[in-house]
């Protein structure tokens, strides 16, 4: 879907019209793309400084009380990441203006957590501003082929308003659920963001309810949105639920749960949002193959760390079921990862990991089942939006290890490496968004990032092998200015 400036005009005149009001209650989701940044809140939290679940983005940093002194004081290492962060002299009301321009020669098969072009050139914009219990993030992409046709991506906008502890928002934000740093199983942003309507938890406490008190601080994000147009079912509805908790200072969990259904020709009332809900969805089984009302993963990730080592590190996992058994997810999709952290003698902080995914079903048990993720009998499209995988970036029946680290100086300027081996398409899906027919592909991805007081540039480079295509080079620059 793509939006004409009329509709950015009227949201800018929302914008306007709501800044007039005020209360206390500011808001601001973080949105996944920005592997520094990622960095950043991870480091903090392995540190106690925040205390909140971070692995599923969008994130709120609200209600974290900071003691910048002590924290100078202990921690001396984790100053220009905490400023990072939390810039200690900006405003929650300031009006942020940010422009952007990329170019690429071509763009990325394989996309991990951070950003890239999705276009060979293309312009975008942003506008963000907070009022009270309001908060407005416009924003907008444009690229060649919107010359002349007077329309914009709107791609990571939202607006949203708080009420108490909630906070609830129309938007088009990127996700990223899981604690993987090359992929995740369920939610990534391998797509555009889904316009959507969104809930989500803003200050993570934990529950007043004595026997779930044990869970610790949690929060928890709702999405209702639609897909698009073009695919075999147009327009089928996306409901999307996580929740994360932190029963240990150094464990996180997180629960999470997609569902496609309804769509043009599909039953679509109150009976079919209940038996999703339910789990009412495997045809023959559970419910008529006639009522049966869609698609659904569901699945957990974990992430365990050991910060006191004299090398700290932290493991993570995650599992998705791609179908049901017994009212629980079966059918399980895997990642799992190991990765440290640390400050070497330059004073600079620097991160590695080592990641294994697998996109087939029942890779637990040592048969793999293809053709099953991220496919569906009546949802002929798949779990996929606009010719891109809404899980991991490999698609359906694949797997990848991934070797990557980044150094990241005071001044914020990033050295960041990352190798890839992967198998895509073992089961020579049609639908397959990378590939049509099985392929190996290798993979060596150089970034250099530096940072100056109102914005940064950012070059890329890859280096890519394929057993059946040619070899190709993929070069990319992004630049970006904020006031």
């Amino acid at each position: 879907m793509k939006y004409s400036t009329r509709y950015i005009k009227f949201t800018q005149s929302i914008a306007l019209l709501f800044f007039c009001f005020s209360s206390n209650a500011y808001s601001e989701l973080i949105q996944p793309g920005d592997l520094r940044l990622k960095h950043d809140i991870q480091l903090l939290s392995d540190a106690g400084i925040i205390t909140a679940p971070i692995s599923g983005w969008p994130i709120f940093l609200s209600g974290i009380s900071l003691n910048r002194d002590e924290i100078i004081k202990n921690s001396p290492n984790l100053i220009t990441a905490l400023e990072r962060v939390f810039p200690e002299k900006e405003s929650h009301d300031d009006i942020k203006i940010n422009l952007g321009f990329s170019a690429s020669n071509e763009t990325d098969r394989i996309r991990g957590y951070q950003s890239r072009p999705r276009k060979n050139e293309e312009l975008s914009w942003r506008l963000a501003t907070s009022k009270g219990r309001f908060y407005f993030d416009l924003r907008a992409k444009v690229d060649k082929t919107h010359i002349g046709k007077n329309s914009a991506r709107p791609t990571g906008s939202y607006i949203g308003m708080a009420i108490g502890n909630w906070f609830i928002s129309a938007n088009a934000a990127s996700r990223w659920w899981g604690p993987g740093w090359d992929g995740s199983l369920i939610f990534s942003n391998n797509i555009r963001g889904i316009h959507s309507l969104s809930i989500n938890r803003r200050v993570a406490k934990k529950f007043d309810i004595p026997f779930l008190k044990w869970l610790g601080p949690w929060t928890t994000q709702i999405l209702y949105g639609k897909l698009e147009k073009n695919r075999n079912i147009e327009y089928p509805h996306l409901f999307g639920w996580r929740m994360g908790f932190k029963p240990l200072n150094n464990l996180e969990v997180g629960l999470s749960r997609v569902a496609q259904f309804c769509g043009k020709g599909r039953e679509c009332n109150s009976n079919t949002f209940t038996n999703m809900l339910l789990g009412n969805d495997n045809g023959g089984d559970n419910i008529s193959i006639k009522e049966e009302p869609g698609n659904q993963l569901a699945g957990f990730d974990l992430r365990y760390s050991l910060k006191k080592a004299k090398l700290p590190f932290a493991i993570y996992t995650q599992w998705i079921g791609e179908d049901e058994f017994h009212g629980l997810p079966s059918a399980y999709m895997g990642q799992v990862g190991i990765e440290t952290w640390g400050f070497n003698s330059l004073g600079n902080n620097y991160r590695s990991f080592f990641e294994w995914s697998d996109t087939s079903c029942d890779v637990i048990g040592g048969s793999p089942q293809l053709g099953c993720a991220y496919e569906h009998s009546i949802y002929k499209s798949g779990y996929r939006y606009k010719s891109r995988s809404i899980g991991h970036t490999i698609d359906s029946d694949s797997r990848m290890l991934s070797l990557g680290g980044l150094i990241i100086n005071d001044e914020g300027h990033i050295w960041s490496v990352v190798a890839r081996k992967s198998e895509i398409n073992r089961s020579n899906g049609k639908n397959h968004t990378i590939s049509i027919t099985k392929e190996k592909i290798s993979s060596i991805e150089l970034m250099r990032s530096l940072s100056y007081r109102k914005g940064s540039i950012r070059f890329t480079f890859t280096r890519e092998l394929s057993d059946i295509n040619p070899s190709k080079n993929l070069f990319s620059i992004q630049w970006s200015w904020r006031n």
